[in-house]
């Protein structure tokens, strides 16, 4: 899979219609052109457009008390994703229970 990363390093995917740039042998300019179905160019424009592969790292498994986030890093070559995992915050406490315990009431009550 070929993407970009924006200025926030989150992934741009190929979209629908994009702009190519073609030099132009009369002219000696490079022109930029409106292309549609751009996510259907072959690999190597794509390429040579700033558009990078993507290494994806496997997703880790789930863990109770912690999430995880993917991240990305243009290493020039190509992005590379890595997991960035996390401890959640604890639940909040069951505000019934709380506010019985708060007020002194029991279950054996």
């Amino acid at each position: 899979m070929l993407v970009k990363l924006d200025e926030n390093s989150n992934l741009i995917h190929l979209p629908k219609t994009g702009t190519v740039s073609v030099y132009n042998e009369e002219t000696e300019e490079t022109e930029e052109l409106t292309v549609s179905n751009y996510d259907a160019l072959d690999e190597e424009t794509l390429l040579a457009d700033g558009w990078k592969l993507l290494v994806e790292a496997p997703e880790p498994e789930p863990e109770e008390g912690y999430g995880y986030n993917a991240t990305y890093e243009d290493t020039g070559d190509e992005i590379v994703q890595t997991w960035e995992i996390y401890a959640l915050p604890p639940p909040p406490p069951n505000t019934h229970e709380f506010l019985l315990g708060f007020m002194g009431v029991t279950d054996d009550d």
